[in-house]
């Protein structure tokens, strides 16, 4: 898959359960299609494959920016949710409706 790398004030890593939490100034960079996630606080569960903030973020790569309050995002699924405050915007026009869009 996709290298992301993440870079924050603080982090630690749980040796039993490996969830890895991430404090202040967190970025999340991919080498592909994942883009740019910028928020406060994220947890990374690799266990359950979910990539999770309670708190405001902004996600942007090459075709959309997506901010909102609370991001979960599903590795294995590739699905999304945003419980709060939504604002998408399509770079370039607006999505085909296979739902194929890569975050």
């Amino acid at each position: 898959g996709e290298q992301i790398n993440v870079t924050a004030k603080r982090g630690t890593v749980d040796k039993n359960s490996r969830i890895m939490n991430f404090h202040g100034r967190v970025k999340a960079v991919g080498d592909r299609h994942f883009g740019l996630l910028t928020t406060e606080w994220l947890q990374f569960d690799p266990k359950k494959g979910i990539l999770y903030t309670d708190q405001r973020f902004h996600l942007e790569n090459r075709d959309t920016q997506l901010n909102g309050v609370g991001l979960t995002l599903f590795q294995k699924t590739r699905k999304v949710l945003v419980p709060k405050e939504v604002e998408m915007k399509f770079i370039g026009g607006s999505p085909t409706l296979t739902g194929e869009l890569d975050f």
